[in-house]
């Protein structure tokens, strides 16, 4: 069902997909991931009017393989920003590094998507506790184990399919220990070497789920994993 049909009363907190704070009448979030916008095509700037919003979930709707606005790195409260299997393509603009408060962020699930050079803007968002960068093209981001590694909130990271480039002996010097994460997903990269494992032995105390699958690593698997 499409979500604009019940916008019709100029009571916005009565729209499918609209919610607002009970006392103070705000609008907060907005939530359209089980009742799609139908309408493909892109996002107006009017969202900016919504200075409390704390949550868009655009999940599963249909932008047409338009870009992902730059403006969203404007909407400072966000908790959730979730945009994953929604036909966007493009390049993920970097001033979602200004999304400070940010906890989850999901852009999983649109092949069009690419990050140019490195993931520095993400090392910024320090709240972070969940990222799906999905069927991202992350080639180019010589950094990602570093700036995973210096989030210290993180819990769960999905990077399947992103064509992650290796994992060298310098990028490993750089790259401090985390121990948040539970569960991690880098299956289908084509990693080719067992070069990722000494990174692991970082982040491996508290997983609860590790997927490696479609690879190409080499070597034993280290007694360290077990400890």
């Amino acid at each position: 069902m499409n979500s604009l049909f019940s916008w019709k009363s100029e009571e916005c907190c009565l729209w499918r997909g609209v919610y607002c704070n009970n006392f103070t009448g705000y609008v907060e979030m907005l939530d359209f991931s089980d009742q799609p916008l139908v309408v493909a095509g892109t996002i107006s700037p009017s969202l900016l009017k919504l200075h409390h919003l704390t949550s868009l979930n655009f999940n599963s709707n249909d932008f047409n393989g338009s870009p992902i606005p730059e403006f969203f790195g404007s909407l400072k409260k966000l908790k959730l920003l979730d945009l994953s299997n929604a036909n966007f393509r493009g390049l993920i603009p970097s001033l979602l590094g200004n999304l400070s408060m940010l906890e989850t962020l999901r852009l999983g699930g649109n092949d069009g998507v690419f990050n140019v050079g490195k993931l520095e803007w993400l090392s910024h968002l320090s709240r972070l506790k969940e990222v799906d960068l999905s069927s991202t093209n992350l080639s180019n981001a010589n950094d990602w184990c570093q700036v995973i590694s210096h989030l210290p909130l993180l819990q769960k990271l999905n990077l399947i399919d992103c064509d992650l480039p290796s994992i060298s002996s310098s990028s490993l010097s750089l790259a401090n220990s985390s121990t948040s994460l539970t569960y991690l997903d880098l299956s289908d990269n084509n990693l080719p070497s067992s070069a990722i494992y000494p990174w692991l032995f970082n982040v491996s105390s508290n997983l609860v789920s590790l997927d490696l699958s479609s690879n190409h690593l080499k070597g034993p698997i280290l007694d360290a994993f077990g400890k």
